[in-house]
């Protein structure tokens, strides 16, 4: 087998490989005398066919897989033997084959681009230093309380924090507003700010129960392409219900079992929610972390890590997926969903090679902080540490987290760095948490 790598760009790579024309006729006559023993023809008894009907009536489809199956096999050993490993499967293009001549093909492929250790002395980074504060712990347990809430119906107008049951109707502003009727659609909704929704709780606030209102509508802009992002329609409403909150009691034994298991006190539950905090916590610095590394390696017009074109055309198929867009809707390179899927790419990018050029790997000590850290958020921890060892999906998402803690580690030891003081809130809103 002749194989010559090519090199066609910073990550792209082009394979030529030539399969020897003995190792073709070889393979195809073995398929012949397989199918001869196999198939049934009429006129023929089973496994009596001779090879040469076979081979008149099935040769393309022989031809077919025999060039299938080199294609797969030899790849693999002109991978290895030029030590490349490809980002993705490559796109083979098959250019000659045959019984008279050799087998020729070409794979191209993308591989991670390497990593000089002085572009990562060039970072200036941010670390930040940030602590769980008890205001933080006490603001969770009322978080604890709120996911328990029961809604008790008042006669009051709605504020912030009530619950309101209402029916709509709706349209573009093009359109004709329908009036309200006994079967148009229904909606409660609690009012707070910070939502999508939030101009048509502002509306909703002040309202009793019959009221009815038409409003405009403006959806705040949303980057994970929502329909309705960015859009103004008109709304009617009629409110069926205003109902406020009624919050369990932290002397209540059967909401205090309920919350954090048998034996639960206040005590307990904070000490769970203070060990979900400082997991989050730690979640965040190393994302903000990582988003430096990877912005900083990824800017300017020659960037130190140029992301493989065919990682960001798969990590952008995964995200159509993952978001339910039909394959066959075309979607703009302004869409949303693009800047999306090369940011995953610029980090994947990232991880494979500092990875590499630090050969930085978890200690023993780093994943057991992870699995501790991880088990504690949850009220039955021993059950949570088991599906961290056994669930393959949370296994490999904390391995990949104890990596990248040890690759930071090697970025901070070589970058210029600059620590800052913060609060959990000030790092969720560095992180978009």
């Amino acid at each position: 087998m002749e194989v010559s790598l090519e090199v066609l760009g910073s990550t792209a790579r082009a394979l030529r490989v030539t399969v020897p024309q003995q190792q073709f006729v070889e393979q195809v006559e073995n398929r012949l005398r397989q199918l001869s023993r196999t198939l049934r023809i009429k006129g023929f008894r089973p496994g009596k066919i001779p090879v040469q009907v076979v081979r008149q009536r099935h040769l393309p489809q022989v031809y077919g897989e025999v060039v299938e199956k080199l294609a797969n096999d030899s790849l693999r050993e002109a991978l290895a033997a030029e030590k490349v490993q490809p980002v993705v499967d490559p796109r083979v293009t098959v250019e000659e084959y045959g019984e008279d001549r050799p087998m020729k093909y070409q794979a191209r492929f993308d591989v991670y681009p390497e990593l000089a250790e002085s572009r990562v002395s060039g970072l200036t980074l941010v670390e930040p230093e940030a602590a769980v504060e008890d205001a933080e712990v006490e603001e969770g347990m009322e978080r604890l309380r709120r996911q328990s809430v029961e809604w008790k119906a008042v006669e009051r107008p709605a504020a912030t924090g009530d619950q309101v049951a209402f029916q709509y109707a709706t349209c573009g502003m093009d359109e004709t507003l329908a009036e309200i009727v006994e079967d148009s659609p229904d909606m409660a909704l609690v009012l707070e700010p910070g939502t999508m929704l939030e101009e048509l709780h502002e509306h909703l606030t002040g309202m009793s129960t019959g009221d009815e209102k038409s409003a405009q509508v403006a959806f705040t802009e949303r980057a994970d392409g929502h329909p309705l992002s960015g859009q103004t329609r008109q709304f009617r409403v009629r409110v069926q219900e205003v109902r406020e909150a009624v919050l369990p009691d932290w002397e209540d034994s059967a909401w205090l079992t309920q919350c954090g298991g048998a034996g639960a006190t206040r005590e307990t539950i904070r000490d769970s929610v203070h060990a979900h905090l400082d997991y989050r916590r730690v979640e965040m610095q190393r994302e903000y972390l990582v988003g430096q590394i990877t912005q900083g390696l990824a800017a300017g017009k020659e960037p130190a890590l140029p992301v493989p074109e065919s990682l960001r055309e798969w990590c952008l198929s995964v995200r159509v997926k993952e978001m339910g867009i039909p394959p066959e809707q075309e979607l703009g390179r302004d869409h949303p969903i693009h800047q999306m899927a090369l940011s995953d790419a610029q980090r994947i990018t990232a991880f494979q090679a500092l990875r590499a050029s630090s050969g930085a790997e978890p200690t023993e000590e780093d994943q057991k902080r992870i699995e501790t850290a991880y088990a504690g958020q949850f009220k039955d921890s021993a059950a949570a540490r088991r599906n961290a060892r056994q669930n393959p999906d949370v296994r490999g998402h904390l391995q990949r987290e104890a990596t990248w803690d040890a690759i930071i580690r090697w970025v901070l030891e070589h970058a210029t760095v600059k620590k800052e003081r913060m609060t959990l809130e000030q790092l969720g809103e560095r992180t978009g948490r």
